[in-house]
């Protein structure tokens, strides 16, 4: 099979729909299949476009990368001629709103993608949907809601594709409701596992002195974004009371810290009951190594939204057990989210990683 994906950046480590393309190509690679990226409104160009190989871990990507500033004409005239020269078998587009629009509102473009129809079999994968679900969802919200949902219905209308996917149950609901017909292919982690880098997990130790690798401390992690309902310093501390052991806690913070006030909030409650250990953003080899070593971790995804979590994913293939903060929703589609956060929660190691939902995804097409 040969496969053309489309999402809105390709900057490694820097926009999570463009690491899962590349990674998922690379999956599909692995198993003899041919795969080209493309990025239609990449933001961290300086010029208008470039071709360049990435890659995942030994596989190398062809990715083509369109600057924002491109102009839309000329862009989609090259894309045009990538795909009439690449001739797939299948064209992708991994779409999140916001890759498009910094207000998550491109109108403009089931109209410029439908230019490149032609004969091709189109896939989208709904990252997102829209904003504004919950009926306890701001005003403001709802409204872009409403014109979310109806660009999400012009690229049906348009693109007519032969295949949608999502990650999530409640997405899978709410694009149901709207008499699209949606498959859930589950989220894989990003992070791929790695041989722990012993060199640097000592380094850690020496650095904190905390135990990383034995068993007098116990290893609690927080990674992935803290989201604005967040309140970890009033959470952890109560999560950290029913916890019983005679063990000493070190709470281990990695990744983008993107609510530094909450965790000086949480360092202040908790000063001198436990050790912090902070290590900011890490490579991909550094994460895993951590992930390796913790007993159990926190997730600040609000409830609903688990299935389409990164982190939760980078977790769950690691076999950390995780801890969900938020509580879950009081709506018309609690028991499903229920019913389906539990799955999650019980899903093998091995399932999390890109191989199997590779295969899923095959599957998926060949319907």
């Amino acid at each position: 099979m040969k496969i053309i994906f489309l999402c809105g950046s390709l900057q490694p480590g820097r926009d999570g729909v463009g690491d899962y393309s590349r990674k998922l190509a690379a999956g599909l690679m692995a198993s003899g299949n041919e795969a080209v990226i493309i990025s239609l409104n990449d933001k961290f160009l300086s010029s208008a476009w470039v071709k360049e190989a990435q890659h995942d871990g030994s596989k190398e990507i062809t990715a083509y990368r369109y600057s924002a500033g491109m102009q839309w004409n000329e862009k989609i005239r090259q894309v045009a001629a990538l795909i009439s020269s690449f001739k797939p078998d299948w064209l992708s587009l991994q779409y999140v709103s916001y890759s498009f629009d910094k207000k998550g509102l491109p109108f403009y473009l089931p109209g410029v993608l439908s230019g490149l129809t032609a004969n091709y079999k189109w896939h989208i994968m709904f990252h997102e949907t829209w904003i504004g679900i919950s009926p306890a969802a701001p005003f403001l919200h709802k409204i872009y809601g409403y014109f979310q949902r109806r660009i999400a219905a012009s690229l049906i209308k348009l693109l007519n594709p032969v295949s949608v996917t999502t990650t999530n149950v409640l997405y899978e609901l709410v694009l149901s409701e709207k008499d699209i017909d949606v498959t859930r292919l589950p989220l894989f982690s990003n992070i791929s596992r790695h041989q722990p880098n012993k060199e640097y997990i000592s380094s850690i130790e020496k650095e904190y002195s905390v135990e990383m690798e034995g068993n007098s401390f116990y290893k609690l992690g927080v990674f992935g974004t803290l989201y604005p309902e967040s309140n970890l310093s009033e959470v952890i501390p109560k999560f950290l009371e029913n916890k019983r052991h005679d063990k000493q806690v070190a709470i281990i913070i990695f990744g983008k810290n993107n609510r530094p006030d909450e965790l000086l909030k949480l360092k202040k409650r908790l000063k001198n009951k436990v050790s912090f250990v902070e290590l900011g953003e890490l490579t991909e080899e550094n994460v895993s190594s951590v992930m390796n070593i913790l007993d159990e971790a926190v997730l600040c995804t609000p409830y609903e939204f688990i299935g389409k979590s990164g982190a939760y994913a980078a977790l769950r293939l690691h076999n950390v057990p995780v801890v969900t903060l938020s509580s879950s929703p009081t709506n018309k589609y609690e028991n499903e989210i229920n019913a389906y956060n539990k799955y999650l929660s019980q899903r093998p190691a091995e399932k999390w990683g890109v191989q199997h939902i590779s295969h899923k995804f095959l599957s998926i097409l060949n319907q």
